[in-house]
């Protein structure tokens, strides 16, 4: 009762160079940020995205082939030859 009370303090600002008549018409010099994030924006197709993954996975595949196969070995066919002696004098 003896006391003052506290009380919050009210935002009480008010713009003194605020024209909203003059905003509006100025409109040609202002970005439309509203308008930006309203309007549908364009699909994205991935192709090059789809590509390099496609050729990434067939390059893995090929090379988890080429573990898995065994070692190839070239083996030539073996001949028997006769020798027969040659005199020489």
């Amino acid at each position: 009762m003896f006391m003052p009370q506290h009380h919050i303090r009210r935002f009480g600002f008010r713009p003194y160079f605020y024209d909203p008549e003059a905003e509006e018409t100025d409109e040609k010099h202002r970005i439309k940020f509203r308008r930006l994030l309203k309007s549908p924006k364009p699909e994205k197709k991935p192709v090059r995205r789809w590509l390099i993954l496609a050729i990434g996975i067939f390059f893995l595949i090929w090379y988890l082939q080429k573990l898995n196969e065994p070692p190839k070995l070239e083996i030539q066919d073996i001949r028997i030859e006769d020798i027969s002696p040659v005199d020489v004098q």
